[in-house]
């Protein structure tokens, strides 16, 4: 699995010195979840964590209840490129949730399939 993170936020690096990451795949009822990590509410991230439940599976880092699935990855690589990291993640732990609806940004706007 592999993610891309804006080298201009210094709290991305706790990535790197962690050596892990989880991909919280977002279910429909997880909007509130998605605007607060998006960085435009400006909330600190106890606030941000504090929107949902979360536990770990793997690797220590924290994965999303109720998510619509969960990659819980070990990083084993990292690339810089242009603006952005690009971690490549083994995974290590999988979660597969019960809800099948899942949310979805596109043109500038939340959609359920």
């Amino acid at each position: 699995v592999l993610v891309c993170l804006n080298r201009e936020n210094p709290k991305n690096e706790a990535f790197i010195r962690n050596g892990n990451f989880a991909l919280n795949t977002l279910a429909s009822d997880q909007e509130a979840v998605s605007v607060g990590f998006s960085g435009m509410t400006g909330l600190p991230s106890e606030e941000r964590f504090a929107l949902a439940e979360w536990d770990v599976i793997s690797t220590g880092a924290p994965t999303l209840k109720g998510a619509l699935a969960v990659f819980d990855c070990q990083i084993v690589d990292a690339k810089d490129l242009a603006t952005h990291r690009v971690l490549f993640g083994k995974v290590t732990g999988l979660r597969i949730g019960d809800n099948l609806r899942p949310l979805i940004y596109h043109n500038r706007g939340y959609h359920v399939l």
